[in-house]
């Protein structure tokens, strides 16, 4: 099975969490991930945030009030 996240090159998510990553992005709800320090969670909502800010650029690229945008 191809991963979304693999194609983004982020490894080692397992799929059931990029379910739930995802239906929380199509949802527009928030999610809470949990886990120890170092192990890549903001990384992992960064690079996420970057690929859909650029694809929202390119889409409406007049109207940066159009842009995807994320908070921490």
């Amino acid at each position: 099975m191809t991963l979304i996240l693999d194609k983004l090159d982020i490894y080692g998510i397992d799929p059931v969490i990029e379910d739930c990553i995802f239906a929380s992005l199509l949802q527009g709800d928030p999610a809470l991930l949990i886990g120890p320090p170092g192990c890549a969670k903001t990384e992992l909502l960064e690079m996420i945030a970057v690929c859909l800010r650029e694809n929202s650029r390119e889409k409406y690229p007049e109207s940066p009030d159009k842009w995807f945008s994320y908070q921490f």
